[in-house]
């Protein structure tokens, strides 16, 4: 009895919290704004470590912007990369002068000391970050250049999304759909948890009055939204409604290097102040984790059938509405037939990811963090 008003309790709280998710997301419409009478200059400051390979994809897709090239100077800071990385920024650097290499030092390493590196040497007051392994759409500039238009923000959350080949991937592309259609509705709703920097746009003066934890490997993104949160408000924070302004990243390859991407994502949770980012982590962790419980329940207890079936029921009926209306603003709408799939594997994954946190540390390029 008391595992089944655990169960019931949890599985109903998450519904509410993706229903209000998902209110957030029907207000995922581009307004119809007038054209800015002076475009702003960007900065973009992109980390880089053994991205050679990945690095022309990015910089042609930056240079094909429809926005204006004196308007823009794009940062590329190598963190000592130890493959052919440095020899591609010097032919980007040489093929268009507004991508300036830079180089960490010895004593630094690092996502964030690459990033702050980049934002101190940036000439721009508009900041906006990207990853090394993706690629931007043509107006992807020009759609945050309208939405700064609003003085009112200091941080601007865009939406990323995963191109996958083969069924793994695909689950990856829908998995991290959720993810970002959260983070966008929640936002929507004046509550923001999550951020991505793969596609971030915030101010230089904010930027640098904030303190990224460097005591943790990752949380760039997250940390920054939580102090600017803390010290400016919910309502300085956005998400990018235009649809045009969605990056492309690549999904993991192997069950290997997915589980520690997790790692090293959920490693900085121990780190988070923000109550409502706490408390939607705690929402989602045990409602999965009850859904994996009561599987396995139901075999010794078959009057808890029911109980189970309603609440994955529901649990799925949500979830699936969430990810409708990411994929639909995404343009990923096909990925939905791996949506029951998803909800069989997500808490299994959770569970394990959870659990190796305790016992492995995370590595990245080769690095252990």
């Amino acid at each position: 009895m008391a595992f089944i008003i655990l169960f019931s309790t949890f599985i109903l709280l998450y519904s509410v919290l993706i229903i209000l998710i998902i209110i957030g997301l029907t207000k995922l419409k581009i307004k119809s704004e007038s054209p800015l009478s002076e475009l702003p200059f960007f900065s973009v400051v992109v980390a880089c470590r053994n991205e050679s390979e990945n690095l022309p994809r990015l910089a042609e897709s930056i240079k094909n912007q429809n926005y204006p090239p004196e308007k823009v100077e794009i940062i590329l800071v190598n963190d000592h990369s130890t493959d052919d990385t440095i020899t591609v920024l010097k032919k980007i650097n040489i093929s268009d002068n507004r991508f300036r290499p830079l180089h960490l030092v010895n004593n630094e390493s690092g996502k964030k000391a690459a990033i702050r590196m980049g934002v101190e040497h940036a000439l721009g007051e508009l900041i906006v970050t990207t990853d090394a392994d993706c690629f931007v759409p043509k107006n992807w500039l020009s759609g945050i250049a309208r939405q700064f238009g609003d003085n009112s923000f200091n941080l601007l959350i865009g939406g990323v999304k995963i191109k996958g080949i083969n069924f793994f991937e695909k689950l990856q592309a829908l998995e991290f759909s959720s993810l970002i259609g959260s983070g966008a509705g929640a936002a929507m709703m004046g509550f923001p948890f999550l951020a991505n920097g793969a596609n971030l746009a915030f101010r230089k003066k904010v930027f640098q009055e904030m303190d990224l934890k460097p005591a943790y490997a990752s949380g760039d993104d997250i940390f920054l939204l939580q102090q600017i949160k803390a010290k400016y408000s919910a309502k300085s924070i956005g998400f990018l409604t235009d649809e045009n302004t969605v990056v492309t990243t690549t999904p993991q390859k192997t069950f290997g290097t997915f589980f520690n991407q997790r790692i090293r994502w959920l490693s900085k949770s121990s780190g988070y102040s923000d109550w409502q980012t706490i408390v939607v982590g705690l929402l989602v962790f045990f409602a999965n984790i009850l859904i994996l419980a009561g599987s396995f329940f139901v075999f010794f207890y078959h009057s808890f059938w029911l109980w189970f079936l309603a609440g994955f029921g529901l649990k799925f009926l949500v979830d699936f509405t969430i990810l409708f209306f990411t994929t639909r603003f995404t343009n990923q709408k096909k990925l939905l037939v791996y949506s029951f799939p998803l909800s069989i594997f997500y808490p299994v994954y959770l569970f394990l990811v959870s659990l190796w946190t305790l016992f492995k540390t995370p590595e990245w390029k080769g690095r252990k963090l």
